[in-house]
């Protein structure tokens, strides 16, 4: 544990770069009890990026942090774990009586923990009413940074403290994972023990894997036990799974509302290429609410329900019971899809380059495509894959002559691996031109390594490129290459 400050520029367990002292940020120890010294970011600029870090990563640090500004907060490898009274929380963010729009960053290959103590009180990110609050990753980063999050007794993992209304939060990248406490949302409100109608609105999820775990009763996104309207939830990008909690005879929707709701739950909506996978804890609720068919868009969702909670309710199993693809579908994040999923006929489901996607067959699922799934990655099909009639498996084949021309038109196509009539063979491969060289076959590889690829071959699902290899005619010249920047004329130039 670390001595009491008494230097002007400590910043206790926590090491602290970027921002001036006494302008931007503070450490306050003084007013708060069992050893828990605050971090104070109040930066009046989001230009002003402050990064914090444990000293120590392994060991536990009971400092925690406000944020009361403007400020942009990369967090690069904290472990908080906090709850001292007087409202001093892992993270607290805003002030009662000023409106801001706080970021903060996840830096990339770093893990993020914020808890309370053993059932202690309070959010693990606590987002007071006003102002704006997000949650993302640098510009530029590869978006691996991670972030633990969880709520104590009644309390949500990200949102406002049991009894209080939460809106305003926007997720737009990383890895998170939030867990409600005991009658709280994984990400929304807490506990309502006063019918106050709190409520829980505008939650925005652009991007990320974003995974939402409701503590008993309370939703995965949303409501907790005995609480108000939700409404405007929109998921318009990256994975999201949200699973609501289970107390007693109190079920929690996945996203949406908690047990015993006091109010209504509508205008939830998503969009944007966005994977969502919700479960409710139990057949009394369901597990998407307040979603109008209307607004569901582009995206893939899967339903299902928990199987098993832990002590406080939290869900540590569920089942996939089913699926439905909302129109055209890009899938830029790697998933293994795990149950029934057909792509219909007129829809296409494509996988970004780099991505993989795995159709596994788990449970003896079902997977069908009347459409097109187009793979511009890396993608698992099951051994029973079933087509319909327009219905085909399709990859991006690039052809690279390798200093040569095509002459043919066939290149950068699309072209069919599977359809109904079974896996298919290439019926014709394009023809390239190289002064001085016979073409010799096009490979997987460069320089022709690999494997040759030719007509009649069965069509690679997961290579997207094939080079072009060359041999010299005998007899023949080539051509003589560019001159370099270092020769002229066919002389070389002396440096010296």
């Amino acid at each position: 544990m670390f001595d009491a400050v008494t230097n002007d520029d400590s910043t206790g367990a926590l090491d602290v770069t970027g921002g001036e002292y006494g302008t931007d940020k503070d450490y306050d120890y003084e007013r708060i009890n069992e050893n828990v010294g605050v971090l104070k970011i109040h930066a009046r600029s989001s230009s002003t990026e402050i990064e914090v870090k444990n000293k120590d990563y392994s060991e536990e640090s009971t400092d925690c942090i406000q944020i009361t500004s403007e400020a942009t907060v990369k967090l690069a490898g904290v472990n908080i774990t906090v709850t001292a009274g007087d409202n001093i929380y892992p993270v607290t963010v805003g002030t009662y009586d000023s409106t801001y729009n706080a970021k903060i960053l996840l830096v990339d290959g770093t893990e993020n923990i914020l808890k309370p103590t053993v059932k202690g009180e309070g959010p693990g990110v606590w987002k007071l009413t006003t102002g704006n609050l997000t949650i993302g990753v640098p510009e530029g980063s590869k978006g691996t940074g991670k972030l633990d999050v969880t709520g104590g007794d009644g309390c949500p993992g990200i949102g406002n403290s049991s009894g209080y209304s939460t809106s305003n939060i926007t997720l737009t990248g990383g890895n998170i994972i939030a867990k409600g406490g005991t009658r709280a949302a994984g990400i929304g409100n807490g506990y309502d023990a006063l019918d106050t109608g709190i409520t829980t609105s505008d939650i925005t999820i652009t991007g990320g894997n974003v995974t939402a775990i409701g503590g008993g009763g309370a939703a995965g996104i949303g409501g907790g036990i005995n609480g108000g309207n939700v409404s405007n939830i929109q998921i318009t990008g990256g994975v999201v799974t949200a699973i609501g909690g289970l107390l007693g005879n109190y079920q929690g929707a996945g996203i949406g509302g908690g047990g015993d709701i006091q109010g209504t739950v509508s205008g939830n909506k998503i969009s944007g290429n966005a994977v969502v996978m919700a479960a409710s804890a139990g057949d009394s609720i369901p597990a998407l609410e307040g979603f109008e068919n209307s607004d569901i868009k582009n995206c893939i969702v899967f339903t299902g329900v928990g199987t098993a909670f832990d002590s406080d309710g939290r869900a540590t199993a569920e089942s996939w019971t089913e699926s439905e693809m909302h129109d055209n579908v890009v899938l830029s994040k790697n998933l293994e899809i795990p149950v029934d999923l057909t792509v219909s006929n007129g829809q296409i489901l494509s996988i970004k380059e780099g991505k993989t996607v795995a159709l596994t067959g788990k449970d003896n699922a079902k997977y069908t495509v009347e459409g097109e799934l187009q793979n511009n990655g890396t993608v698992t099909l099951p051994t029973n894959l079933e087509f319909g009639e327009n219905g085909k498996v399709t990859t991006l084949l690039n052809y690279d002559p390798q200093g040569g021309e095509i002459v043919t038109t066939n290149d950068d196509e699309y072209i069919t691996y599977q359809d109904a009539s079974g896996i298919k063979t290439y019926e014709s491969l394009p023809n390239a031109e190289k002064e001085g060289y016979d073409l010799a076959g096009w490979y997987t590889k460069e320089e022709g390594q690999g494997i040759k690829v030719e007509k009649g071959d069965v069509v690679l699902l997961n290579e997207h490129v094939l080079y072009a290899k060359w041999t010299p005619i005998p007899g023949s010249t080539p051509p003589d290459p560019e001159p370099s920047p270092d020769t002229k004329e066919g002389w070389e130039l002396d440096d010296t």
